[in-house]
């Protein structure tokens, strides 16, 4: 489906901006039709925002991780 898109639309930095923003509508119908009461939503500083805090950063390193062993195994096979 993408090839598709991108024979069509070659710009594909546009292509991925607007496939994100329309994940994030879809995100955000799908998130107030499971939770109507827009009180829950608050983030406090309590376990949740902490929660949240550890998997942001724990997900970064993991992707600098694996961007540094793609590019050592890269390096590797020139």
């Amino acid at each position: 489906m993408q090839s598709t898109l991108l024979k069509e639309y070659p710009n594909k930095m546009l292509v991925t901006v607007t496939q994100c923003v329309f994940s994030t509508v879809q995100s955000f119908i799908v998130a107030v039709v499971a939770e109507r009461d827009f009180s829950k939503w608050k983030l406090g500083f309590n376990i949740s925002l902490l929660a949240i805090i550890y998997t942001v950063i724990y997900n970064y390193f993991n992707f600098c991780a694996l961007i540094l062993f793609l590019t050592i195994y890269y390096l590797l096979l020139l």
